[in-house]
């Protein structure tokens, strides 16, 4: 699960971990290292994934994104065999 937020919406990414039962450790996020950085926040987390090794070819993904107010999104995605490089 990749997840793109704001600090404001950390508890309602726990929350949605939580209420999915994804444990913790699946959970990716990079909002402490790189701050806030908007509508690159869910390419550079999955970057980022991808280039830890924790998200590999075939792996299916959870984006979720909170915005303000009361945007939300999510989708789930296969990650393709891709070569990042």
């Amino acid at each position: 699960m990749a997840a793109d937020h704001r600090l404001a919406a950390r508890p309602d990414l726990a929350a949605v971990a939580r209420t999915l039962e994804v444990p913790g450790e699946r959970v990716v996020m990079n909002v402490d290292r790189v701050g806030n950085t908007v509508a690159a926040s869910i390419p550079l987390v999955l970057a980022d994934a991808a280039a830890a090794g924790d998200v590999l070819p075939g792996h299916r993904v959870l984006i979720t994104s909170f915005g303000a107010g009361l945007g939300w999104g999510s989708t789930v995605i296969t990650w393709p065999g891709i070569d990042l490089g």
